[in-house]
């Protein structure tokens, strides 16, 4: 049987597998455009996209992926070698067989951020297969396959989600296991898919970010089937735990944020991964709180509303809100330094200011003006330049972003909605229809700014989704490849030095291009 047959079953059968159509690579799950946090899915609704499995069928298969593309020209410029992790500085094992972070490893984090978002509606066809994982040999196939592309394409940083939904994409202590990866909620590992990941990623020199949603949690259905081992689960079964420390919006269930319990779970999940994995930072985005419903964390408001008198409720209820998320960020921030001092911790916000700091309650203000809440921060500026709403334009958003950071200790990235290609058809993204070019300049604008740390591109699935219908994303990677594979020239394969605690600089020394090239 040729490969490419064996690619047609492949996606007929991943067709058959599914329900529900996500178009991935055509809008994002989530509403994050209104900063109002409002997307909730149920888990049964998220599937893969047809076209995220084709683009795995082709992988699989070792077809090319190009679609029409074959008369682009191959870009056989030589490059400079990114920085390779030696295998013996790879993942340890402890007694038990659980991987472990090797306590001589360095992270590894680059100058200027060429990154690029992995997330689980992308990534879910590649972990599972049917209702279990998918053969480890397959999998490590493909992941091998992924981070070479990658790494081929000119980026350097990916951000891997590990944790969307209260639940985790390795063995863990705190979390079950995620269907996602393992095809069912209450099945167990196979293997453990994180540390081949983390792994490959580093064989090609891409430094590894481990993504986790801290507060958006499953649907009620999903943890009642989960272990009883897991916190969650017990909370969610125990009448008065689920009062005081979950709470549902939409179809899905999140922590309480100001609950110091949920906060210390959060911590520990975190500390679990820097613990166990050589990972290189961690990264959250904007799910905190879901809706401004002050019946939302009531029970817990009551509790401590006193402590919060502004003399008009809404004004109190804001400021606690706000405050006991900047608590759960500055744990989760002492806790990725507190294992590693050379790992760092990013947040990626809304791109709306004003939504964040009266919809999501998130601060980030501080988080941008104070040194001990993130090492990073990017925003989802994920709007072009035409956009109708002057405040949204990716020029006027991205200064608005610069003015904000003032700390030199956070560096300032910024996220590009590559996904908003598939949406030109939407009345506030016309520009993507009339123009082939907007990633180009949005990268151009970027690389100008007079404070600029790098670029992260939502979403894998759309940049190497090889579906006929999107051809726009084909055009424009034409024009954008270039630009991108130049961002931020020899920083961008310059690895930044770390400081001690007492302030010392590291032994370890910052990898060039040029020394890089001389290694090979």
């Amino acid at each position: 049987m040729t490969r490419k047959i064996k690619a047609i079953i492949a996606l007929l059968l991943t067709f058959a597998c599914m329900f529900t159509y996500v178009a991935c690579g055509e809008d994002k799950p989530d509403d994050k455009d209104d900063a109002t946090q409002a997307g909730a899915q149920s888990n049964e609704e998220l599937k893969g996209s047809e076209e995220v499995s084709e683009f795995i069928s082709q992988l699989v298969s070792g077809e090319d992926s190009s679609d029409d593309d074959s008369s682009e020209e191959v870009d056989t410029t030589p490059k400079p070698s990114l920085h390779c992790i030696p295998a013996d500085t790879f993942s340890d094992t402890d007694a038990d067989g659980k991987a472990q972070r090797d306590s001589e490893y360095v992270s590894i984090n680059y100058d200027s951020m060429r990154g690029i978002w992995l997330d689980q509606f992308s990534m879910n066809s590649i972990y599972a297969a049917g209702s279990k994982q998918k053969p480890e040999e397959n999998f490590t196939r493909i992941i091998d396959k992924i981070c070479k592309g990658i790494a081929d394409a000119g980026f350097n940083t990916i951000i891997v989600q590990v944790r969307p939904n209260g639940d985790s994409f390795y063995p863990s202590e705190y979390y079950a296991p995620s269907y996602y990866v393992v095809g069912k909620y209450g099945n167990e590992f196979e293997y453990d898919m994180l540390k081949i990941f983390v792994e490959t990623a580093h064989v090609y020199g891409l430094s590894f970010h481990a993504w986790v949603n801290p507060m958006r949690l499953m649907a009620g259905i999903n943890l009642n089937n989960c272990g009883e081992q897991y916190p969650l689960t017990q909370w969610y079964k125990d009448e008065a735990k689920r009062a005081s420390n979950l709470s549902q919006s939409g179809d899905l269930m999140y922590l309480i944020p100001g609950v110091e319990e949920n906060q210390q779970l959060v911590w520990d999940g975190v500390t679990e991964i820097c613990t166990n994995y050589n990972v290189d930072a961690v990264h959250i985005d904007d799910y905190f709180y879901p809706t401004m419903d002050a019946n939302f964390d009531r029970v817990h408001w009551e509790t401590v509303k006193d402590n919060y008198d502004y003399g008009i409720e809404e004004l109190s209820r804001r400021a606690y809100r706000l405050e006991q998320v900047n608590k759960l960020v500055k744990g989760m921030y002492d806790a990725v330094h507190a294992v590693d001092s050379t790992l760092w911790f990013g947040i990626s916000p809304a791109g709306n200011i004003h939504n964040n700091l009266n919809a999501l309650y998130a601060d980030v203000n501080t988080w941008c003006s104070v040194t001990g809440y993130c090492d990073y921060i990017v925003p989802q500026v994920y709007w072009g330049f035409e956009h109708p709403s002057t405040a949204s334009k990716f020029d006027i958003c991205c200064e608005a972003w610069r003015n904000l950071c003032t700390s030199d200790d956070v560096r300032l990235i910024i996220g590009i909605g590559i996904y908003r290609i598939n949406a030109k058809n939407q009345s506030d993204f016309k520009e993507y229809a009339e123009h082939d070019d907007v990633t180009k300049r949005q990268l151009e604008y970027i690389a100008a700014m007079e404070k600029n740390d790098g670029f992260v591109f939502y979403t894998y699935s759309t940049m190497f989704n090889s579906s006929g219908t999107l051809q726009g994303i084909q055009k424009e990677r034409k024009n954008f490849l270039p630009t991108l594979k130049a961002f931020g020239g020899d920083k961008a394969y310059t690895v930044v030095a770390f400081q001690e605690a007492e302030g010392e600089e590291s032994a370890a020394e910052s990898t060039d291009a040029s020394s890089a090239e001389a290694s090979e």
